[in-house]
């Protein structure tokens, strides 16, 4: 029974449960890492918000890691469909970790593609004591599944926050032959700021991290100190999301160009790329030039240079008025309009020039 496919029909109607998670008890009043980097409620006030998760989702829950680990994903959209994009959420997230997930589903039911949400070994609380190599072994594992299992002959991916830096070292270090579509919206940088207090405090929590990961018989996997942040979180795991040019370290804009292409060299020749940045994203720095990182990493997959035309294309989306997360709807529905346009091969005219 193990190893058999578990697989039912349901209806999802999955809220978001974790929109009190400032509030548990590994949280601090002296915060040494921003308080919340994923799909969040932090927009729930405004008025001219839109999220559409509480009214759920129709479609098929499988299992597709049963070795070790028990992992599963959740299935939306037409029966059988063999072009399927995964969705992967940020640092506490797990299924639903968007408001604008059920409408990208929707608006590409029409052009044959299903949706796919995943859980991971480091899904919800537990991104503290994973790492991004981790989550690109659960990754393959599922996009492996989609074309053995389930029929899948066209992958996309999108992430959202840190889901961008899980495909991004996904395509650097393991890149899945029948992804041809990336998306990475919202991917920022988890340590720059422009709080000199922020700053400091982060670095003596990086400190003490490295004294932890050098003195501990557990190495980088003991934990830190539970008032570090608001969710457990190892020494490792710490100095991944927080060092200058860690392992989680993909988007900052103080990175230099050769830094920028050892991450993202040759992204571009194995498949197509959108990256939306939201205009006024609540985890950016206000000093971080948007329009100026997104041409850098834009240059830093092709190579720095252009594609005339030829081959897969980079396409970068500054998405105006858009949150981290896009709660808004006219950020939500500028992004899903972009999106569906760019997984079907049409033009994406919001793209910066």
């Amino acid at each position: 029974m193990r190893n058999r496919l578990l697989c039912c029909v349901v209806s999802a109607f999955v809220t978001d449960s974790l929109a009190a998670r400032n509030s548990v008890a590994w949280a601090s009043s002296a915060v040494l890492f921003r308080p919340l980097r994923g799909g969040g409620a932090r927009f729930a006030s405004m008025t001219t918000k839109r999220d559409t998760r509480g009214e759920g989702m129709a479609g098929t829950l499988f299992q597709y890691k049963s070795q070790q680990v028990h992992l599963q994903a959740f299935e939306s959209g037409p029966l059988h469909a063999e072009r399927k994009l995964v969705v992967l959420g940020g640092l506490s997230d797990g299924m639903l970790p968007c408001p604008y997930v059920p409408e990208l589903a929707h608006a590409l039911v029409e052009d044959g593609w299903s949706t796919v949400q995943v859980n991971l070994r480091s899904s919800y609380m537990q991104w503290g004591f994973g790492s991004l190599s981790q989550d690109v072994e659960d990754l393959t594992a599922l996009l492996d599944c989609l074309v053995e299992k389930r029929g899948a002959t066209t992958l996309a991916v999108c992430g959202h926050s840190t889901g961008s830096q899980i495909i991004a070292h996904l395509m650097r270090t393991r890149p899945h032959d029948r992804v041809s579509h990336v998306i990475l919206q919202g991917g920022v940088s988890d340590r720059e700021s422009d709080d000199a207090e922020e700053t400091r405090a982060r670095s003596v929590a990086l400190e003490l991290a490295a004294s932890i990961s050098s003195s501990s018989l557990s190495g980088g996997q003991e934990m830190m100190p539970r008032d570090t942040t608001w969710a457990p979180v190892t020494a490792q795991r710490y100095m991944d999301l927080n060092a200058v040019a860690g392992a989680d370290d993909y988007f900052s804009s103080d990175l230099s160009d050769a830094q920028l292409a050892e991450r993202f060299g040759g992204f571009y020749s194995r498949t197509n790329v959108l990256i939306a940045y939201s205009a006024d994203d609540e985890y950016v720095a206000k000093s971080v030039d948007k329009r100026k990182l997104l041409r850098r990493l834009c240059e830093a997959m092709q190579g720095g240079g252009s594609r005339d035309g030829v081959g897969p294309v980079v396409v970068p989306v500054l998405v105006p008025g858009g949150d981290h997360a896009l709660y808004t709807h006219t950020s939500a529905d500028f992004f899903v309009d972009a999106a569906a346009a760019f997984l079907n091969d049409r033009p994406v005219v919001a793209a910066l020039e």
